[in-house]
Formats: structure tokens, C-alpha cells, sequence
């Protein structure tokens, strides 16, 4: 069966969410309002390497349910974030900003190295939450436009969401 089994669960997507409580439950070091700042510098990050939203999208997502599986003290909160955004360019970017940049636009607080390994652990962490964001918007819109969704959700019945329920832009044949 070339086609891929819808999941039993109603809402699969609720797997993936990182607790809504994590900064009270994991964080002991960090407030909500040091994870706004650096969501704001990360938006500015993206602006200055011209990111697209897609990929500030899935930093968010990533650094949430890292944050939600991971303590993280208040010095190494920022490279938390970086390693984030490189993992996410890494897979929304056609060209993706090196370690080395990150590491410039952090005033090089931290090195490539530090970069990478945080990445390595960030994807790591993720790992728990199952699926996760990994097909994007972008590639489920693909699947709309070209008809693959609707085919999908005729084999699995009424388990795999309508094209307008995930939002794509182009209709189903």
C-alpha cells in the first residue's frame, strides 16, 4: 500500500504541542518575559538575514518544545535559541546562514562549535515529540496543489483533514 496510514488519533498535531505549562513545570531559571525578548531578537535575526517567515515559524515551534523538554539556564537561553533558528534555516533555506554567522550576530558569545552541539541537542529533544513540524506548511501546500492530499483523504475516509482544513491555498481537484 503505497499510501500512508492516517493516524487513530483525532488530533495527531496534539502530540507535537510542547506543554503549555513548561515555563512553570521545566523552567526554574527563565521568565515568560525573557522568552518574549528573545523570540523579538530572533524575529530581528531572521529580518537581518532576510529568513523566510516559514523558518521563523519552526524556531519558534523548536525552541518551545525544547524549552518544554529541557531546562535551560539564563546564559545559555540565547544560544537556545540560535541553534533553533540554524537548525530551522538549515531545513526551510536554500541557502542557509552558516554556524559562524549566528555565532556573529550573538556578538560571538558563543563558537560554531557550541552552535552545533546546541542544534544537535535541540533536534535531539525534539525527537520526543513524535513527528513534529517536519513537513511544513510549505510542503502541505505542495500536497494540495497537487492533488496528493485529496487522493489521500479518499483511501483514509474521513481521517485525513480536508484541504481547507490544513489551510492550503489551492483547492483540491
Amino acid at each position: 500500500n503505497p499510501l500512508p496510514r492516517a493516524s487513530p488519533n483525532p488530533n495527531p498535531q496534539a502530540e507535537c504541542r510542547p506543554d503549555p505549562c513548561y515555563m512553570e513545570n521545566r523552567q526554574q531559571d527563565m521568565t515568560p518575559h525573557m522568552r518574549a525578548i528573545l523570540v523579538d531578537w530572533l524575529v530581528e535575526v531572521a529580518m537581518e538575514y532576510r529568513l523566510c517567515s516559514d523558518t521563523l515559524h519552526l524556531t519558534v515551534a523548536l525552541l518551545d518544545r525544547f524549552l518544554s523538554a529541557v531546562p535551560v539556564t539564563r546564559d545559555q537561553l540565547q544560544l537556545a535559541g540560535i541553534a533553533c533558528m540554524w537548525a530551522a534555516s538549515k531545513y526551510e533555506e536554500i541557502y542557509a546562514p552558516s554556524a559562524r554567522e549566528f555565532c556573529f550576530i550573538t556578538d560571538n558569545t558563543y563558537t560554531p562549535k557550541q552552535v552545533g552541539a546546541g542544534s544537535a541537542r535541540a533536534r535531539s529533544a525534539d525527537a520526543g515529540f513524535g513527528q513534529g513540524p517536519w513537513p511544513s506548511y510549505a510542503c502541505m501546500s505542495e500536497l494540495c496543489a497537487h492533488g496528493a492530499w485529496h487522493s489521500l483523504r479518499q483511501h483514509e475516509g474521513s481521517h485525513a483533514p480536508t484541504c481547507k482544513q490544513m489551510q492550503c491555498t489551492t483547492p483540491a481537484p
